[in-house]
């Protein structure tokens, strides 16, 4: 037909640009003509002649077709083979490039989507197609589904097209059973290096631990004592003890070896728990040992040390070689504090030995701190202050109530004072020791009555407590006083609530 023919008969005409992607799936020759003839339109194109039936065109059911044109690799195209398309083993990015052929002039909405991936498709206008794409899509059997609509939303054409994705080596069951199996006896041999390590590494902190451990007491040697004490008092702020048992030679001579070893036992495992967990404690000779009690400095903590082994040491000698030992065991500890004296330990080993000679030589069971001697610039500090000043600092500022208490190693300080007094003097001095009688007293009993004891002496008087016992210094008195003063306390206390149970017995002697 002319084109004067359509445009002279006056009507109206619409038109669509036909290609590929609309329903004509080659192109016009150039300069050719197309015919109309019956019920057949013969179109000239580069393939050769295409004939349309008039009448399926205008078939709603038949103006539409849907199919996948290719499928899109990085490395290639892949076309249908016998209606499936099956896109080879590969990583990267894929394409999915559908088509609706549409002999219509409507532009229908277009939903697609790949069935077995978790992509929810495209929903779009036919003229708005793209690709739809994939990155490392996983093995395994798909389906492409492309559904047309119309402008109600009704699906009036669907297609379904199979594809595969065929497996990488990896994916691939037998590669994944092999790989487990390696995987498996990986973590078996990685297992059994790290035992093997382990075992190794446990039978070297053993050995070391055998060659630095005294065997009877379990605390460290004398050799790894030095060794774990000159690296703590390079790092650390505490303090360092010589610990002696005092008396323990008679406890072999008159009770056999066996029963020194459990002293010896016993004492290590006091000195242990009353230490804190890294606190260090060794062993370093037959009756000695050596701790160091670390970020520490008060003079009370060794105080307290000192009184609880004293205490709990005679408690279990008395278990164990019975109630009548009247062997004097105790403990006598020189102390240095690190770093004020210094960080070497051979230095310090020796200040702290020093300290527990001057406890030794003043009757043992007690504690000393080392002290240097007043250099010349300490005493022109001392003579800045004048002697009021001098009152202040020594005095007492909270006296309390009642008499002043002391440690024993004070007492005895004391005591050789009021003795050279009372022979100068011609005073009197009484000297009064308190035990308590009764069944399992416990140390809130012994507190009580060290309290009970302080309250009802004088300010002037002087009480200390010692391996259970417990010492008053009664100054300023008749000497026929001391005996009243003791029997008092003895009927006071048998009235006291605190009791638990408990009596007192009571020794009188005067100083000197």
């Amino acid at each position: 037909m002319k084109e004067s023919a359509l445009l002279g008969n006056g009507a109206d005409y619409t038109y669509t640009l036909m290609n590929e992607d609309w329903g004509l799936k080659t192109s016009f020759t150039a300069n050719s003509w197309n015919v109309l003839t019956d019920d057949y339109l013969y179109l000239c194109c580069t393939d050769g002649i295409r004939i349309l039936d008039e009448e399926v065109l205008e078939h709603s059911n038949n103006t539409f077709e849907a199919q996948l044109k290719f499928i899109e690799t990085v490395d290639e195209r892949i076309f249908h083979e016998n209606g499936k398309y099956v896109i080879p083993a590969s990583t990267g990015r894929i394409n999915f490039n559908i088509a609706v052929n549409n002999s219509s002039l409507s532009n229908p909405t277009v939903h697609y989507y790949l069935e077995g991936s978790s992509d929810e498709g495209i929903t779009c206008a036919q003229s708005e197609i793209l690709p739809l794409s994939f990155t490392d899509l996983p093995y395994g059997d798909y389906t492409l589904h492309i559904d047309v609509m119309d402008t109600d939303g009704r699906v009036f054409l669907k297609k379904a097209i199979p594809v595969t994705k065929e497996a990488m080596m990896y994916e691939k069951m037998y590669f994944r059973i092999y790989l487990g199996f390696v995987l498996l006896a990986l973590v078996a041999y990685v297992c059994w290096l790290f035992m093997a390590i382990h075992r190794k590494t446990m039978n070297i902190i053993g050995l070391q631990k055998e060659i630095s451990t005294d065997p009877m007491t379990g605390l460290l040697n004398k050799a790894g004592s030095y060794k774990t004490l000159t690296q703590v008092c390079k790092e650390e702020t505490g303090i360092l003890m010589m610990i002696d048992l005092d008396s323990f030679k008679l406890v072999n001579d008159l009770y056999g070896h066996d029963m020194g070893d459990k002293i010896l036992i016993r004492f290590a495992e006091l000195i242990k728990g009353a230490m804190d967990e890294n606190d260090v404690t060794g062993r370093i000779g037959g009756d000695e040992f050596i701790g160091f009690m670390k970020r520490r400095m008060d003079e009370d903590d060794v105080q307290k040390l000192t009184r609880y082994l004293n205490r709990e040491l005679m408690k279990s000698a008395k278990e164990y070689m019975g109630e009548d030992m009247n062997i004097p065991l105790g403990t006598s500890i020189g102390a240095v504090r690190v770093p004020v004296e210094g960080r070497d330990f051979d230095e310090l080993h020796k200040l702290a030995d020093k300290a527990l000679y001057v406890v030794k030589q003043n009757g043992k069971h007690g504690y000393s701190f080392y002290q240097k001697k007043r250099s010349a610039s300490d005493d022109e500090v001392q003579d800045n202050n004048s002697i009021d000043q001098m009152k202040q600092i020594m005095g007492e500022r909270n006296e309390g109530k009642g008499a002043f208490f002391v440690n024993f190693e004070k007492l005895q300080v004391i005591y050789k004072f009021l003795n050279r007094n009372d022979n100068v003097t011609d005073a009197t001095t009484g000297f009064l020791r308190f035990t308590l009688v009764g069944e399992d007293i416990s140390d809130e009993t012994k507190d009580a009555f060290e309290d009970f004891l302080i309250v009802n002496l004088r300010k002037n008087d002087v009480v200390s407590r010692y391996a259970g016992r417990f010492f008053v210094l009664c100054v300023g008195r008749n000497e026929e006083e001391f005996e009243e003063i003791a029997k008092r306390i003895a009927e006071k206390w048998e009235e006291a609530e605190e009791n638990d149970d408990t009596t007192v017995l009571h020794e009188v002697e005067r100083v000197g």
